[in-house]
């Protein structure tokens, strides 16, 4: 709930009325006109922010104001501080904190809006103003004075409408003059800008547990339409994401191909470590025979080997008649190639092979 309530302590050299519009504990963000500067005239060497025209007069626009709480103080077309916002931890979108005040600390901004007892102050102004008061008194404000530059100004035509213009400086103005004389110039060699001043009062107890003072919103990408539009760019502070997966992919491909290289050195070396086959020693065909015409022929030596098929080419291999039974050998019988749980032949047909004792 808003309160006005008089200051009664001499905690601030403030005489203005305590008028608080209500908490702001979260970004406001503001309509991107309010960031634009209106001019009083074409011809003027200052401007303001948070401005709405009304015909060709140029009024505060409370919608440029976070929102206020039932019971704030009534607006008018010219707010001259309006009002602070308690507790106040977070500055709006596009202000930083410009300035502080804490009660018994020395020094620091003076408030238009006096202080109590634990309460800190924060000035939230437009990113490179200060906090400031204008030339009439104890309005607080934000102040940008700037000069070599170009900045976007518009003048009010009506309720609707706004010529904007940018203004390089230094710039020549034309004095308007009365019928008949001449237009005399006036150089302005720098531009005045002004912004609202948002105080934030708080007090300990208002702030977060893991917080130590107040949030400044970080300027957003609508920017601000005062100043240069010509293009800037500043060094980031970390990796982007693209860069951060090239990194990724990277190592992991240079973990693989380090497998693979280890993986050929382990398989050179055991090829090296097993030893080589006797290259002298006899095959095994040539051993036991070539084949020929019907049989294996005997090689010097050895006792010749049986197949049932001839594996010569061109002949087709047969399977054994049925009429062969299993025979028993001696136990001094020696065959190369079969066994006797293999062997089928009848007794009559071993017999007619040479070397086959009866």
């Amino acid at each position: 709930m808003a309160t006005a309530t008089a200051l009664s302590t001499g905690a601030s050299s403030s005489t203005h009325t305590r008028s608080n519009l209500g908490p702001l504990t979260t970004t406001f963000v503001a309509p991107s006109y309010c960031n634009n500067i209106i001019a009083g005239d074409a011809l003027s060497g200052y401007g303001w922010q948070a401005q709405s025209c009304r015909g060709t007069v140029v009024r505060d626009d409370t919608s440029c104001w976070p929102t206020t709480t039932p019971g704030a103080p009534a607006s008018s077309t010219i707010l001259a501080g309006w009002g602070f916002y308690s507790p106040g931890i977070v500055c709006p979108s596009n202000y930083v904190t410009a300035c502080s005040k804490s009660i018994g600390q020395d020094g620091g901004f003076d408030f238009q809006f006096g202080l109590i007892s634990s309460e800190t102050a924060i000035g939230c102004c437009p990113t490179g103003y200060q906090c400031s008061f204008d030339s009439g008194g104890r309005i607080q404000t934000c102040i940008n004075k700037v000069s070599s530059t170009s900045i976007l100004t518009g003048t009010c035509l009506s309720d609707s409408s706004v010529n904007y213009a940018f203004k390089t400086l230094p710039f020549v103005a034309l004095s308007p003059t009365s019928s008949g004389d001449s237009a005399s110039t006036t150089t302005i060699a720098s531009y005045v800008m002004f912004a609202p001043l948002f105080q934030l009062v708080h007090k300990p107890e208002d702030l977060p547990a893991t917080a130590t003072g107040v949030t400044s919103a970080a300027p957003t990408s609508s920017g601000n339409a005062t100043m240069d539009p010509s293009p800037s760019s500043s060094p980031g502070s970390g990796l982007s994401s693209g860069a951060a997966a090239g990194i990724g992919v990277g190592a992991a491909a240079a973990v693989i191909i380090i497998c693979i290289l280890a993986y050929f050195l382990w398989r050179s070396r055991k090829r090296r470590q097993t030893p080589e086959l006797d290259s002298t020693a006899p095959a095994p065909m040539a051993q036991y025979g070539q084949p020929t015409q019907g049989g294996y022929a005997q090689s010097a030596g050895h006792t010749p080997v049986y197949s049932e098929l001839s594996p010569q080419d061109g002949v087709k291999p047969q399977e054994l008649g049925s009429h062969y039974v299993p025979v028993e050998l001696s136990g001094n019988d020696v065959h190369f190639g079969h066994s006797p749980a293999t062997d089928y032949r009848s007794h009559s047909e071993m017999a007619a092979y040479p070397g086959h004792r009866q």
